[in-house]
């Protein structure tokens, strides 16, 4: 199912959905478990030639693998997920959680403040004047953040600035 919310051109907008992890907990101590079960196969085939030190090794890197997947969602952020490209969703659930480990990025949704630099502009009259402004913003929308912009940070820096001069010309 795409996640595509409306098509303008080109540009394919893609807005925030649902997605599905499960609590890390479980998977933590069953990978706890499988390390155990793997040392101690380790530990019985040390020495020897046989398939138990074979099966050890695919279930220690098992467990890397699916170590990966674990990560932890402070409140106020979440975690966007693509796989190979293909948006999957957006989930918020705070706390340790675990997905499919190609999956994660996080992205803040805590209030950021940002202070533009002094610049030179025109007002209404032709009279120049400096401005500067502070400009408090937070994400809403997390995939678009991550999945329409190349850097949200510097979009919300830019298009500050462009405001200001605006601003200041009306």
């Amino acid at each position: 199912m795409p996640a595509i919310a409306s098509s303008a051109g080109d540009i394919t907008v893609i807005s925030d959905r649902p997605a599905r992890s499960m609590s890390g907990y479980a998977v933590l101590v069953g990978g706890f478990v499988l390390l155990v079960l793997a040392a101690y196969l380790g530990w019985l085939s040390f020495g020897r030639t046989s398939a138990g030190g074979l099966l050890a090794i695919v279930i220690f890197l098992f467990c890397i693998l699916v170590g990966k997947g674990l990560y932890i969602l402070p409140p106020n952020y979440s975690a966007v997920m693509q796989l190979f490209g293909s948006y999957i969703g957006t989930d918020a659930t705070t706390g340790l959680r675990w997905v499919n480990p190609l999956y994660t990025v996080k992205v803040s949704r805590r209030v950021q403040t940002m202070e533009s630099a002094r610049i030179k502009v025109n007002d209404l009259n032709g009279n120049p004047i400096e401005i500067a402004a502070a400009v408090i913003w937070r994400v809403r929308d997390a995939a678009k953040a991550v999945l329409q912009v190349e850097n949200y940070g510097s979009f919300v820096q830019i298009q500050s600035e462009t405001s200001v001069r605006k601003l200041a010309s009306v």
